[in-house]
Formats: structure tokens, C-alpha cells, sequence
């Protein structure tokens, strides 16, 4: 085999992993979490990245756009109007008055014991917003 053989090989392989990282699409091989989501802001992260594959290759760009949107993996979280606007929603609330400093599982258990629902605070899907 010669050297010519062997580095039109390589390239051919970069090549190919490069396209199917487009064709998979950025935001759901980054983002699977976000999968399901219908509307919100589009994260410009991923919008940048399926453009350098719009631009790069045409057809597997197109594809990463067309699968991140289908997907919704292309919006941020958070995209729903009780997580943006919480101040307009402040009255659905339930506050849960504390003397002392709460830790992570000490919010983690309340939360659970008078909601029902089981949260972790180190998850990227929990926004945690201070009154004003």
C-alpha cells in the first residue's frame, strides 16, 4: 500500500465521521435531554453549529436542522411561560417560609414532601430563581 493510499484513506474517514456528525445533528447528540420540547428559544449554540454544517456540506445540514427541530432539541429548556415568566405566575406558587440556611438535599426533601415530585438540583433542567 502506498502513502497516497493511505492518506486519501484517513481523509476519507475524516470525512465521512465529520458528515455523520451533521447528519446526526448537534443538538440531539448534545442536548438528548431537550428531546420533546415544542417551542422556545432557539439555542444559538446549536442553530451555529447546524449553519457550519449548512454551509460545509448542504444536505446533511439541512438534515441536523430539519431533526434538531422535529426533536425540539434546538430550544433551550425552560422554553414553557411558567419557567420564563415566573413573576407573572408567582401566585401559583407555594412558599415554604425558613429560618435557617436550607443545603441542596434539605431543598431536594421539602420539595418532594409537599409537592410529591422528586428533584435533583445539580440536573441542568432545574432553574433556581431567588425572590426579589
Amino acid at each position: 500500500m502506498n502513502k497516497n493510499s493511505s492518506k486519501n484513506r484517513y481523509i476519507a474517514l475524516i470525512t465521512l465521521v465529520f458528515i455523520c456528525f451533521f447528519t446526526f445533528s448537534c443538538g440531539t447528540i448534545l442536548h438528548p435531554e431537550r428531546k420533546g420540547q415544542t417551542s422556545g428559544r432557539i439555542d444559538p449554540g446549536i442553530a451555529v453549529l447546524n449553519g457550519i454544517g449548512l454551509i460545509c456540506f448542504l444536505i446533511p445540514g439541512v438534515i441536523a436542522f430539519a431533526v434538531d427541530f422535529s426533536n425540539g432539541t434546538i430550544y433551550l429548556p425552560n422554553g414553557n411561560s411558567f419557567n420564563t415568566d415566573y413573576e407573572k405566575n408567582i401566585d401559583k406558587m407555594k412558599k415554604i417560609k425558613t429560618e435557617k440556611e436550607l443545603t441542596d438535599k434539605e431543598i431536594e426533601s421539602i420539595v418532594q414532601k409537599h409537592t410529591g415530585f422528586k428533584i435533583d438540583l445539580a440536573s441542568a433542567q432545574i432553574k433556581a430563581v431567588s425572590p426579589k
